[in-house]
This record gives C-alpha cells, sequence and structure tokens, in this order.
C-alpha cells in the first residue's frame, strides 16, 4: 500500500520509496517519479501517451505496478536517449 497522505513526500527517502516499492510492488505516480529521479509532470505525461499504466488500489489510490512500470520507463529513457 502506498504511504499514507499524513507522510509528505517531499521528506520522504528514496531508500524507504524502495523498500516500500519492494513490499507492496505498488507506489504513486509522485512516489514512482521520485524513486527514479524524475519529475512527477514527466511521469504523467508518460501516462497520459500511455506508456505506463495506472490502476486504482484497493484504498482508492491511483498507483503503478513499480515491477512493470520501472521496466517501460527505462527502456523509454534509452528509446529515446534521456539517460
Amino acid at each position: 500500500m502506498p504511504l499514507s497522505s499524513n507522510s509528505p513526500l517531499k521528506n520522504t527517502d528514496v531508500e524507504v520509496l524502495k523498500v516500500l516499492a519492494a513490499e507492496t510492488d505498488l507506489l504513486t505516480p509522485r512516489q514512482f517519479a521520485k524513486m527514479m529521479g524524475t519529475s512527477p509532470q514527466q511521469v504523467y505525461a508518460l501516462i497520459r501517451r500511455g506508456v505506463m499504466q495506472t490502476e486504482q488500489c484497493t484504498c482508492g489510490r491511483t498507483v503503478m505496478r513499480v515491477s512493470k512500470m520501472k521496466e517501460r520507463f527505462e527502456a523509454h529513457k534509452r528509446e529515446t536517449g534521456n539517460e
């Protein structure tokens, strides 16, 4: 389950996000962006273009399957030369 809304993302360490991703395989798009070292806008743009997908968590939040989306994100960076 993603971090609760009472834990500000800007105060969340990337290592904490990596552990959360390893445990649940789910992160919000903003959490995913922080973990991958990019902006949330970049992730949302890739979602709008269909490069990446989201789903609804049982808690009602929009989340991403980290195991699948990390591969797609890295492949997109290689294809576009944005490494």
